[in-house]
């Protein structure tokens, strides 16, 4: 045991004896310079995308959906329509854009469209999308379109709350 602390030791000290050959300083001080930069990069970025997340929620509701609306990806449109509870199989394969096959909604499935698009006053003004009846390639574009609004209401709504969560933590902090 004594002898390989005796030789650990002894190769310590044959190391320290060559770190200038390895170039030790130019080493330890590009180490600490990159490493700064990355911090302060990260720092730059994470307050560039909070910059972002403030200036999205100064704005009014009625802006941020129009000018958000229509980055809500067809993704987002079929997970939200999945998400509404009662519609019959062949309109939602029609409004998913699964089928050409004839499709329609009655009252009950119209309705909850409506409900589950439906907008606060505050997002301007705003029609009921879809209706009883056949369901066309017109009609499935307006309740594509009111489910982007209803999801790039969610959006703001959540990035009210994490601006809310975020200045009540700096609060307590």
């Amino acid at each position: 045991m004594e002898d390989t602390i005796a030789n650990g030791a002894t190769q310590a000290v044959e190391n320290a004896t060559r770190l200038s050959e390895i170039g030790f300083p130019e080493f330890t001080a590009q180490l600490i310079t990159d490493t700064f930069n990355a911090i302060t990069a990260s720092y730059l970025n994470q307050t560039s995308q909070y910059i972002g997340v403030v200036q999205a929620v100064s704005q009014t509701l009625q802006d941020y959906i129009n000018n958000t609306a229509d980055d809500i990806s067809a993704d987002e449109i079929g997970a939200f329509l999945l998400g509404i509870a009662g519609l019959n199989d062949d309109a939602l394969n029609f409004l998913l854009g699964d089928s050409t096959a004839a499709a329609s909604l009655n009252t009950t499935e119209a309705t909850a469209i409506n409900n589950a698009v439906a907008l606060p006053s505050t997002a301007g003004p705003s029609t009921a999308p879809a209706s009883s009846g056949n369901l066309t390639s017109t009609k499935k574009q307006n309740i594509a379109e009111a489910i982007a609004r209803r999801v790039a209401n969610n959006k703001y709504d959540l990035l009210q709350t994490m601006v809310r969560q975020g200045r009540a933590s700096s609060l307590r902090g």
